[in-house]
């Protein structure tokens, strides 16, 4: 499985794999993974940065400086034969937030 937003990977190991399944919260996996500057750095450190039952939270930063598309790339994992290797495609559109009407 994998999940790209701006061409970077931002599914890994501690946010919706092997250790995220292991973690008490978590256990099993995820249901839902928010994307989120958590530690307000901007920068992306992935990872778990926090989460609650069956809800993941990764550190991932997206400027929003500048309206500007964001290119999010969800890629099938085998947990869904009929769905291998079939790519979906979302384009949102980031906003400065004092250019909101």
């Amino acid at each position: 499985m994998s999940l790209k937003v701006n061409g970077v990977e931002v599914l890994d190991s501690a946010n919706f794999g092997a250790t995220a399944q292991m973690s008490m919260p978590l256990q099993g996996g995820g249901a839902a993974l928010f994307l989120e500057d958590a530690n307000k750095n901007a920068t992306s450190e992935l990872g778990l940065a926090y989460s609650t039952t069956f809800i993941a939270c990764s550190d991932a930063f997206v400027s929003a400086t500048q309206a500007a598309f964001v290119d999010m790339t969800f890629t099938a994992g085998s947990e869904d034969p009929m769905t291998v290797d079939v790519r979906s495609r979302l384009q949102i559109i980031r906003r400065p937030r004092d250019s909101w009407p």
